[in-house]
């Protein structure tokens, strides 16, 4: 006997777990961030598991959108922190899934006046081995993997998250690059005009109003250059923050990404928009995970109406005399049969219908609307184009009077600052629309206009030829 437990001893030790600390040391985790930077090995195990053909010429000359947001799914922390959620949600499922453990119980007793030659211990082992019915241990497992699934598809939408706010500082950082490199040109130019004034203005052929407005226009053109650089910076901090790096390891990648080459109003495909934004969206198929988790949960809560059955085999060792006995118990559903937990999980699972149809009819609303705002701003950018055109055109012809002797060099700047305030114009359109482009994308959660995107393309129409025949 004494053997036997000493065996049984050894086993729930070996399977027992040990605990392991994991202190979380602040020096240490800001010197890791501060070394992050894009020669990190695992960044480079990433990139080859994602995308193939970028890890044989590691690191890029230029990054693109597709190959930074690679990056941040790395980086990023709130997506550490959604991957901890999903390995906590399939720890869940295990749970679920085990089976209530049996237990044992020993009581020896000792007989103080028993006969001659008789052992006077009275030893007892009694079990009580559980059995679970109506099949609740089936609806905790499938409650726990729709759970996990939503966790999944929350990492999803984290993903889409870190995503969308780097497209977004993505967008800020090229405008406000543009626009200061448009804002130096215009500084050069007003430098121009007030030294040829200053000059005219000894000669005799400009009056000191004129000389003073161009002085003034300089300096004001010095201070928006100045606060335009102010904003490049800031975006590109920005960006750096999206990323998950810090600036030191940031600012040495080199950026390229085709930002104004917007698709047009003709090549999306409105239909595509509009279905995926329905079935594509991640939080729309969570919630009806979590609905199936409701579901799940109120067959459980139902199945506890039944009760467990207990079987309770023993042994008793009494006084040199060995007794084999057998029992078994229930509880007896008689003063509640679980309606309270019923009835609350009835609620939850209406809670959870009410909610997904929530989601669903505020993912339609968010992309017709978000698709209703791109068309009209890619018609607002479309028409600067145009007046652009009209000021280029005024251009040349200030450089045609000018070679031809009828007007001096400043015609030429002062038609070149017309078209530069209407390149910013534009500029500004182009801003506005891929900000609206980006809200489109956040809306289906689908690139539209990234390589390899063609769902929401129409396709070209010798593709479109092809499939009708």
């Amino acid at each position: 006997m004494r053997r036997c437990l000493f065996v049984i001893c050894l086993g729930f030790l070996a399977a027992c777990q040990s605990y392991k600390p994991a202190p979380v040391a602040p020096t240490k985790t800001e010197a890791a961030f501060r070394a992050r930077s894009i020669d990190d090995p695992g960044l480079k195990d990433f990139i080859a598991t994602n995308r193939a053909d970028q890890a044989t010429n590691w690191p890029p000359q230029e990054f693109d959108l597709e190959t930074l947001t690679l990056v941040a799914f790395y980086f990023h922390p709130d997506l550490e922190l959604a991957r901890a959620r999903v390995a906590e949600s399939a720890a869940a499922s295990v749970t679920a899934g085990e089976r209530p453990n049996p237990t044992v119980s020993f009581a020896p007793q000792y007989s103080a006046n028993s006969d001659a030659g008789v052992s006077p211990w009275v030893l007892g082992f009694s079990w009580d081995i559980p059995i679970e019915t109506a099949g609740k241990r089936k609806h905790r497992i499938e409650q726990a993997a729709q759970l996990t699934l939503a966790a999944r598809l929350a990492l999803g939408e984290a993903a889409w998250k870190v995503r969308g706010d780097l497209r977004s500082n993505l967008v800020e950082y090229y405008a406000a690059d543009l626009d200061a490199q448009y804002l130096r040109t215009e500084a050069t130019l007003h430098s121009n005009l007030v030294t040829r004034l200053e000059k005219q203005f000894r000669l005799g052929d400009a009056s000191r109003i004129e000389v003073n407005v161009a002085r003034s226009e300089l300096i004001s053109s010095s201070i928006a250059v100045a606060k335009a650089e102010t904003r490049l910076a800031d975006t590109r901090y920005q960006l750096a923050a999206s990323v998950g790096m810090p600036m030191a390891g940031f600012e040495k990648l080199r950026i390229h990404w085709r930002y104004d080459d917007p698709p047009s109003p003709e090549k999306v495909s409105q239909a595509a928009v509009q279905t995926a934004g329905v079935l594509n969206r991640l939080d729309v198929n969570r919630s009806l995970a979590e609905y199936a988790a409701s579901e799940a949960a109120l067959h459980g809560e139902i199945a506890k109406q039944y009760p467990d059955i207990h079987l309770s085999p023993g042994y008793e060792f009494d006084q040199g005399e060995h007794k084999f006995g057998f029992g078994a118990s229930a509880t007896l559903p008689i003063f509640n049969r679980n309606g309270g937990a019923i009835g609350e999980a009835e609620a939850k699972r209406k809670e959870a219908e009410i909610h997904f149809l929530a989601v669903q009819s505020g993912a339609i609303q968010d992309s017709e609307r978000a698709l209703a705002a791109y068309l009209r701003t890619y018609k607002q950018w479309t028409g600067d184009s145009a007046l652009i055109s009209a000021q280029m055109r005024n251009l040349k012809s200030a450089e045609a009077t000018v070679q031809a002797g009828e007007a001096d060099q400043s015609a030429v700047w002062i038609a070149r600052l017309q078209w530069l305030e209407a390149r910013r114009a534009q500029l500004e359109s182009l801003h506005v629309l891929q900000q609206a482009l980006g809200a489109l994308e956040s809306a289906v959660q689908r690139p539209v206009s990234e390589p390899g995107d063609i769902p929401l393309l129409m396709p070209p129409q010798s593709a479109a030829r092809k499939d009708k025949r």
